[in-house]
């Protein structure tokens, strides 16, 4: 999701850098970055010329101190497990401006959960791409318990100057919606398998 979800703010005109643990994590960043450029061109989305803009705005590195120094926006994409994006949170709480913007592209852990005990708690916010992230248009934005309306406003307008449509959620339950219709929509599917339909 991450080398999608940076490829799509690239594109749109935002310097992005996207940061990952180490440099072989990279090097399949800046491989999936340009599986997503080559999708895009052959579906006549972009041009040759976008793409160079695009890559020219877009920054790779394994230092996490440079990709966070300066931010406005902070979209974390760490795998779904609480203490990792946790862990996350509570060093960007110490290392970011407190006004940048702490968004999680989390599936289904609650925002208010990972807002719990940080430095100005109403700035963080769920975002959760739908997959793949560069295709998709819908994005989400989850309001956590502590989530400021100011902080949803602004992530509604970076959705909507990304070309995205924005689905407000404003209550924080697991699984938001998207993934809550889904799940739903693939039991009713197996039940159908399980009776023989």
């Amino acid at each position: 999701m991450g080398p999608g979800i940076a490829a799509t703010f690239a594109r749109n005109g935002y310097a992005t850098t996207l940061s990952d643990v180490g440099a072989e994590q990279i090097d399949k960043a800046r491989s999936a970055i340009d599986f997503v450029f080559s999708t895009l061109r052959s579906g006549d989305f972009v041009t040759d010329p976008d793409i160079q803009a695009a890559l020219g705005r877009l920054k790779l590195t394994s230092d996490p101190s440079e990709a966070i120094a300066g931010a406005d926006f902070i979209v974390e994409n760490v795998p779904e497990r609480l203490e990792a994006k946790r862990a996350v949170f509570e060093h960007l709480s110490a290392h970011v401006r407190t006004d940048a913007i702490l968004a999680s592209d989390t599936s289904g852990i609650p925002i208010s959960a990972l807002q719990k005990d940080l430095v100005n708690p109403g700035r963080v916010v769920g975002m959760h791409w739908s997959n793949p992230p560069h295709l998709i248009p819908i994005i989400e934005v989850i309001k956590g318990e502590q989530t400021a309306q100011a902080t949803v406003d602004t992530t509604v307008a970076l959705v909507e100057s990304l070309g995205m449509v924005p689905g407000i959620v404003d209550r924080d339950v697991p699984g938001f919606v998207e993934n809550r219709i889904l799940y739903a929509i693939m039991r009713e599917a197996l039940h159908l398998l399980d009776e023989g339909v």
